[in-house]
């Protein structure tokens, strides 16, 4: 009977051994090629999402080049700054219609813009802010220029 019994228990085993092995390398397969597989994904996710906002920014400051620049460009702040130029004084007319413009693009732009100005360079490192988009507050403020910005950021 012992011997029946050893033979049973023997039996058992090795089939236990062959059910759990397989099963044992079978899990550890599993797991790897899941977690490598939830890597990857999450890789290409966070590259997809990072690239979609690169081209999100890129286009917003490209909007608001040309934003500015088509500002800039206008006929009537061209012409305002001639003028300004040659008799050093402003055209109180047409500085409270500039002044009305910028102030809508501000209110406009719903947060974006905290104040738009134009400045007129007095100096290589002083320039005069002559439009102010956040009404005429700062109109004659003494500000650095953006080449003094830029050297002091070198230094």
């Amino acid at each position: 009977m012992k011997r029946k019994s050893s033979i049973l228990v023997n039996f058992l085993a090795v089939a236990m051994i062959c059910i759990v092995l397989p099963l044992i390398i079978s899990g550890f397969f599993s797991i790897t090629s899941l977690s490598n597989s939830l890597e990857s994904e999450a890789k290409k996710s966070l590259n997809n999402s990072a690239s979609e906002k690169k081209n999100y920014l890129d286009l917003a400051f490209k909007d608001q080049v040309d934003l500015a620049a088509s500002i800039s460009n206008e006929s009537e702040i061209i012409n305002y700054f001639k003028e300004y130029k040659k008799t050093n004084q402003s055209n109180q007319d047409i500085l409270n219609d500039l002044t009305s413009k910028l102030e809508t693009k501000v209110k406009n732009s719903n947060g974006l813009y905290e104040n738009a100005c134009f400045e007129v360079p007095i100096s290589d490192t002083i320039a005069v802010v002559a439009v102010n988009g956040n009404g005429q507050k700062a109109v004659g403020m003494k500000l650095p220029t953006t080449k003094a910005v830029l050297n002091s950021l070198q230094d």
